[in-house]
């Protein structure tokens, strides 16, 4: 017997993956801790 995928559990699988990225997405963009800091040094030479 051919088996087929249970396609509305890979939905709901997929959609429940989605949205937990999206969720850890916003998480570190409105995390405080990681956002880049934009202090230059005075004697910064990295700059060509």
């Amino acid at each position: 017997m051919l088996t087929f995928p249970d396609y509305e559990r890979l939905r709901i699988g997929g959609l429940i993956i989605a949205g937990l990225l999206v969720a850890g997405g916003l998480f570190v963009l409105l995390n405080p801790k990681c956002t880049r800091k934009n202090k230059k040094s005075e004697d910064d030479t990295s700059e060509l």
